[in-house]
């Protein structure tokens, strides 16, 4: 019989499945197993630390199951939080099988077809690690944010730098409630984005990064 630990982290996933992690309510996922919502920090320090574990639980059993699409039943597969005859088996560097599929389905405007994922990119890999490691309420805002310009923490709070003018562009549009956004007068350089309300202290540490670049 399964432990509790295991219990709760099958139906943290049914949860992540059904309504999103934004959406992870931990009275919700205690209610599925018949206890209190406190007696989940005798399993997991807090729920920061429920999150790593979903998230990293949920990148191996994609990952196994992407390596052995061809192979042996895998424990995803008998939990049903992945249905086999739904894979594609897409191997290999070649785009051939992709741009199949988009003629098949009549589709006339699509991004370079492509195989890889992005957390196979260190630098993305390693924006997301320290993410995770400093902010216990994520949002999928904060995962979309790891794509653009270049990352600093001051004080707690994230600073993104824009590499290029589309990027600034993004960063003005992306933008909302107390974030901050600085920019130089009179010439052209990069734009910053400081999430969330900030002391002058920091804006004052995230304006010299920003006119360094």
């Amino acid at each position: 019989m399964a432990s509790t630990k295991e219990r709760l982290i099958l139906e943290g996933l049914n949860l992540l499945k059904e309504a999103g992690i934004e959406n992870l309510n931990l009275r919700a996922l205690a209610a599925r197993l018949g206890i209190k919502a406190p007696s989940i920090y005798e399993h997991f320090a807090s729920k920061a630390d429920l999150l790593k574990t979903l998230r990293d639980e949920l990148w191996q059993r994609l990952a196994r199951q992407m390596v052995e699409a061809m192979g042996p039943e895998t424990k995803a597969e008998k939990y049903g939080l992945i249905d086999r005859r739904r894979l594609l088996n897409i191997q290999g560097r070649s785009r051939k099988f992709q741009l199949h599929l988009v003629k098949k389905y009549g589709i006339k405007e699509f991004p370079t077809p492509g195989g890889g994922c992005l957390l196979t990119d260190p630098i993305f890999s390693k924006k997301l690690k320290e993410l995770f490691e400093n902010t216990e309420d994520y949002s999928i805002r904060d995962i979309e944010l790891l794509k653009l310009g270049r990352h600093f923490r001051i004080q707690g709070k994230k600073v993104i730098i824009g590499r290029n003018k589309e990027e600034n562009q993004k960063l003005k549009e992306i933008a909302i409630g107390k974030d901050v956004v600085l920019s130089a007068e009179h010439v052209p350089g990069p734009i910053a984005l400081i999430c969330d309300s900030v002391s002058k202290r920091i804006m004052k540490k995230a304006a010299g990064i920003c006119a360094r670049f």
